[in-house]
């Protein structure tokens, strides 16, 4: 694994664990065991490191996804299995979602990951036979399955994560249909 990755998951696991204002450069070149130096080199400051773990967190949220759909054939199936894989990976990785709750100060994060999931939801609903204005509107509706899991998880109102599966499952079909 190259040193810029290294120090990438590293920082994302401690931001995860502790929350970006109580984790140092310091605390993160100690976990991965480099100089202070190399991680200036790759990152101008913590902020931007910040945001390269919140990058490689999305790209593994898409790994996941597309690792996952590539043999289904069927575009309504595919977004609905997309959709649940989503929420298995976010609930597999609670801890880590909480990162986009904490940073609440400092300027706003230079990822793109709303714009990118409203698209690709948007994009998926028109590959299903949605209208544009129709993707469009039903967009945040599709977001709203799994917006409120984290706080569900850690105020214990989530237990069952199959039974909520089962439960977006049926919404998706109700939406999309077959």
């Amino acid at each position: 694994m190259r040193t810029k990755e290294r120090i990438i998951k590293a920082a994302l696991d401690l931001f995860s664990k502790k929350g970006f204002t109580n984790v140092s450069m310091d605390e993160i070149k100690d976990k991965v065991g480099v100089a202070k130096g190399t991680l200036y080199y790759y990152f101008k400051d913590k902020m931007e490191l910040f945001n390269s773990a919140c990058n490689y967190f999305s790209d593994q949220i898409e790994k996941e996804i597309k690792e996952t759909v590539k043999e289904i054939e069927s575009p309504k199936k595919r977004f609905k299995v997309g959709i649940i894989t989503l929420i298995r990976f976010l609930y597999q990785r609670i801890d880590t979602i909480k990162l986009f709750f904490m940073v609440k100060k400092g300027p706003p994060h230079d990822f793109k990951l709303v714009d990118k999931v409203f698209s690709e939801i948007k994009m998926g609903l028109q590959n299903c036979g949605f209208d544009e204005n129709e993707a469009r509107n039903i967009t945040p509706l599709i977001i709203g399955l799994w917006t409120p899991l984290f706080p569900a998880v850690i105020k214990g109102y989530l237990t069952d994560i199959d039974l909520y599966i089962e439960k977006v499952n049926n919404i998706l079909d109700y939406l999309i249909g077959d």
